[in-house]
């Protein structure tokens, strides 16, 4: 197999990494099972790491095609601050205006999501020692060839030569391959806990769960 690069993000690899987010989004598959506008999705969960944070996002090239990414942030407070007041608004000004839409799924989803806020079933790592934060996909035909933990080892030396404290992630159980990953690299699963978030799609509860590494 011919080998990949591993090299910083750069702006003319958003819409690659947006197609991907948005190929994997439901557990690997296709974000259309559960959320119908790709262009919503990835700006509300992409766009700050890719337009306000994208030095510590970093992409896996093979024959100059993007086939995984790492998106990183170093202070998970100052990107919640700049998704309140910059990010969200935003999007709600592309909702009323046409730009985007809701769908049944979608609606079904953003319920779903309240329902386990308030169910205490998220999981809100200790960002005082877990400042820093990620999310890694990998195309599909492309994992187990080591993509992953490059991705990894290169944040995480990015990280420490930065002074950041620690790193966390989160994922859940249906994501096994993932998680021995994150365990083999040297994160520590924080927590775990069980979710009915995705019930409607899958047919049961499944564990949210979060994994951290102090650096």
């Amino acid at each position: 197999m011919i080998s990949f690069q591993i090299r910083h993000f750069r702006p003319l690899d958003r819409t690659a990494v947006f197609k991907l987010a948005a190929d994997t989004a439901f557990f690997g598959d296709a974000l259309e099972h559960y959320f119908e506008d790709r262009a919503l999705f990835c700006e509300a969960f992409c766009a700050y790491y890719t337009d306000y944070e994208p030095q510590h996002a970093w992409v896996a090239e093979r024959e100059h095609t993007v086939v995984g990414y790492l998106l990183g942030c170093v202070n998970t407070q100052t990107m919640n601050r700049i998704v309140a007041r910059r990010i969200f608004p935003a999007l709600v000004v592309g909702l009323m205006s046409g730009e985007y839409h809701l769908g049944k799924q979608s609606l079904r989803y953003l319920w779903g999501l309240f329902e386990a806020m308030l169910k205490r079933e998220m999981l809100h790592p200790d960002l005082e020692r877990f400042p820093a934060h990620l999310h890694l996909n990998v195309q599909a035909d492309q994992r187990g060839g080591g993509i992953g933990k490059a991705l990894l080892e290169h944040y995480l030396a990015q990280l420490r030569a930065e002074g950041v404290k620690g790193v966390h992630l989160k994922t859940t159980s249906e994501n096994e391959v993932a998680c021995f990953l994150y365990e083999k690299v040297g994160f520590n699963l924080l927590e775990a806990r069980r979710t009915g978030l995705w019930k409607p799609w899958l047919g049961r509860a499944i564990e949210n769960r979060c994994y951290a590494i102090s650096l």
